[in-house]
């Protein structure tokens, strides 16, 4: 029986409520593959779980995209993974009517080794996050 390697993927997904439990398995499994241990797993878990749920929620609220999405990319670096969820929305910027408590990005920070919020070209957002084993 042969084991399907995925040491680096990049998918993209519609962003919907469905797409945040495929990216998340598939970040998981890559942070499996690439030798993290389970905890280590549960923080990539998480923090793919909020940053997808943000794309979802406020990415492409009230922007006119026909097929809104969201891209996944995972990879083994030393000892770690990085992970990158990007849109192409138009940008983060503040959401009053948001049902959530604002914690997403905080607690995406809490569990990564490092984190990084980028522009995208030419329109939407990069969250760059890296996991250490």
């Amino acid at each position: 029986m042969s084991v399907r390697q995925r040491t680096r993927v990049r998918e993209t997904y519609p962003a919907d409520p469905a797409s945040v439990t495929r990216a998340r398995l598939v970040a998981m499994e890559v942070a499996r593959e690439s030798g993290l241990g389970r905890a280590a797993c549960a923080d990539v878990a998480l923090a793919v779980s909020e940053a997808c749920t943000n794309v979802v929620l406020h990415a492409y609220r009230d922007d006119g995209h026909e097929f809104p999405e969201l891209t996944l990319e995972a990879w083994a670096v030393d000892h770690g993974v990085r992970v990158v969820v990007a849109d192409r929305g138009n940008g983060m910027r503040p959401n009053p009517d948001s049902p959530g408590l604002g914690l997403g990005l905080a607690v995406i920070i809490s569990v990564t080794d490092s984190c990084e919020v980028r522009r995208a070209h030419p329109t939407g957002t990069q969250l760059c996050m890296t996991f250490r084993a």
